[in-house]
C-alpha cells in the first residue's frame, strides 16, 4: 500500500517523448553522457527520471563504447512514469524507484535511499519542476547521495536575463493550466545562473562549470498532441 496517493502532472500525460518535445537531439544527449564520465562511475542515480528515457539512452551509450553497464537507480515521482520506465528498462541493470527526490524516500514503502550510494547523479530537464523554496533541498539531497568525489550532471535551463526567464515561466504557466497540471503551475521555477550556482555551492559542490551550452526550442505542436484533447486544442486555438 502506498504511503500517500499523489496525482503527479506526468501521471496525466502518460506516454510522451520528452526529448522530442524539447528539441533534444541525439548529439546533445551524447554530450551530456560524455560529461558523466561513466567509465569511472558504476553506480548512477537518474533523478526525476520520467519514463526512464535517459537511462535507456545511457545503457545504449555504454554498450556502443564498450563501457561496463552501470547499476542505475531510476527515481521518479510519477507512479505512471515509473511503470513506463519499468517496462522500457526491462532486462537492463536498473532499479525503478517510485519516490520523491525531496525526501529521498520510496513512495511505495517509505524506504530511504542511503547516503553516498552513487558515483554519478543525473537530472535531465527536470529541476525546474521544483519550487524555489525547495531547490536547496533538492541539491542537498543530490550532494548527500553522492560518494566522495562523485559527479552531478544537470541538463536544464539556466537564465542570465530575468525578463527572458519570466516570459518562459508565463508561457509554461498557461500551458500547464490548460493541461490541468495545477501542481506544475504552482511549483515550476526556472533558475537564474546565480541562483543555481549559489545553491550548489551552499550544499557543498565544488568545481561547478558549464560543460556545454545549447539553444532550447520547444516543439509546441508536439506538446499540443501529447498534452491536450482534440476539443481543447481546437477551442484554445480559437482563443
Amino acid at each position: 500500500m502506498a504511503i500517500q496517493e499523489i496525482v503527479a502532472p506526468y501521471d496525466l500525460v502518460g506516454q510522451y517523448n520528452q526529448d522530442e518535445i524539447n528539441g533534444f537531439d541525439d548529439s546533445l544527449i551524447v554530450r551530456m553522457l560524455d560529461a558523466c564520465r561513466l567509465s569511472d562511475g558504476q553506480r548512477v542515480l537518474d533523478a526525476m527520471a520520467g519514463d526512464g528515457n535517459l537511462s535507456y539512452r545511457l545503457f545504449r551509450y555504454c554498450a556502443e563504447r564498450g563501457i561496463a553497464l552501470p547499476a542505475v537507480t531510476v527515481l521518479e515521482f510519477s507512479r505512471v512514469q515509473s511503470e513506463i520506465a519499468r517496462s522500457l528498462l526491462k532486462g537492463h541493470p536498473a532499479e525503478i524507484l517510485w519516490g520523491d527526490i525531496l525526501s529521498m524516500q520510496s513512495l511505495l514503502d517509505g524506504k530511504l535511499i542511503p547516503p553516498q550510494s552513487f558515483e554519478r547523479a543525473l537530472i535531465k530537464s527536470a529541476n525546474h519542476e521544483i519550487p524555489l523554496s525547495k531547490q536547496e533541498q533538492l541539491y542537498k539531497n543530490i550532494y548527500n547521495a553522492l560518494a566522495p568525489d562523485g559527479l552531478f550532471v544537470n541538463l536544464g535551463f539556466i537564465f542570465d536575463d530575468e525578463d527572458e526567464r519570466d516570459e518562459l515561466r508565463e508561457i509554461a504557466r498557461v500551458k500547464d493550466t490548460l493541461a490541468g497540471h495545477m501542481m506544475a503551475v504552482e511549483n515550476r521555477h526556472f533558475l537564474m545562473r546565480g541562483e543555481f550556482y549559489d545553491r550548489l555551492r551552499k550544499v557543498g559542490f565544488v568545481e561547478i562549470q558549464t560543460a556545454h551550452a545549447f539553444t532550447y526550442q520547444i516543439r509546441s505542436e508536439i506538446v499540443a498532441k501529447r498534452y491536450f484533447k482534440t476539443e481543447v486544442i481546437e477551442q484554445e486555438s480559437l482563443e
